[in-house]
């Protein structure tokens, strides 16, 4: 994999799509202690100081897979088993993916992660992941915080090796999108989504253009959507917005 590292970029998405036109058909890492116009999912702003883990990877659409839908989950699969690793006990038992593709540690976001497609005569999926490794969150803008953020290092007691936590979480996103690539979003990879997602069996609104959804969260389909159950029966969200209404029990949440 070819790695390039920047002390400062504009978007290390932005960076990495230039980069893969440049080498064609090569997956590649792009890495910078911060950026200047970081973004999250619809053009969002995404803070991006020195002290966070900000990196993208470009991977060819044939190794990738191409169900953009479901991308942000797969590579949220591999952060979640990455922060983990560092978390340990109840922590990582508090770590949750939240649908499409934020991680919430004890309700607030540790990490974001957005995935483009870039299509060339090589196509490729670009997919970007920021982690809050040693950011102090009271550094952050409010204003721009749709939820309260997290800090790795706060959790963990001690400051964190960001290069060693970017090279561990893009190895472990390569390795789940080759077996994307290979598998389909299946059974066993919904499974561990399944037992990864925020406010399981718990009522949620999805807010999606000017429509408001409400159901209990079922789980994942096979395209990547977010099921829940509704008083309608069975709905699979394409895209949204989720917020929770009120936690209850997820025990009886049902498998689809």
């Amino acid at each position: 994999m070819l790695t390039f590292r920047y002390n400062t970029t504009d978007s290390t998405n932005t960076r990495a799509a230039v980069l893969a036109a440049m080498n064609p058909g090569r997956p590649l890492l792009v890495s910078a202690h911060a950026q200047t116009a970081g973004r999250g999912r619809t053009g969002r702003r995404w803070q991006s100081p020195v002290g966070g883990a900000w990196f993208s990877l470009a991977l060819p659409a044939d190794r990738a897979f191409q169900n953009v839908q479901a991308a942000p989950l797969i590579a949220g699969l591999a952060v979640h088993e990455t922060l983990c690793d560092l978390l340990g006990g109840h922590d990582a038992d508090a770590l949750r993916i939240k649908w499409p593709n934020d991680l919430l540690l004890h309700g607030r976001k540790i990490a974001g992660i957005l995935c483009e497609q870039h299509l060339t005569a090589r196509p490729a999926i670009i997919v970007g992941v920021g982690i809050n490794a040693n950011v102090d969150p009271a550094s952050l803008d409010p204003r721009n915080l749709r939820r309260p953020a997290a800090s790795l290092a706060d959790r963990v007691g001690c400051r964190v090796d960001v290069r060693r936590l970017v090279d561990h979480a893009a190895a472990r996103i390569c390795a789940e999108f080759d077996g994307l690539a290979r598998r389909g979003l299946d059974v066993d990879t919904r499974m561990r989504l399944r037992r990864r997602l925020a406010w399981l069996g718990d009522p949620v609104r999805v807010r999606h253009q000017h429509v408001n959804l409400i159901g209990r969260v079922i789980g994942i389909d096979r395209r990547g959507r977010l099921t829940l159950a509704t008083d309608h029966g069975p709905f699979a969200c394409v895209a949204g917005e989720i917020e929770q209404l009120e936690p209850v029990s997820s025990e009886t949440a049902p498998m689809p």
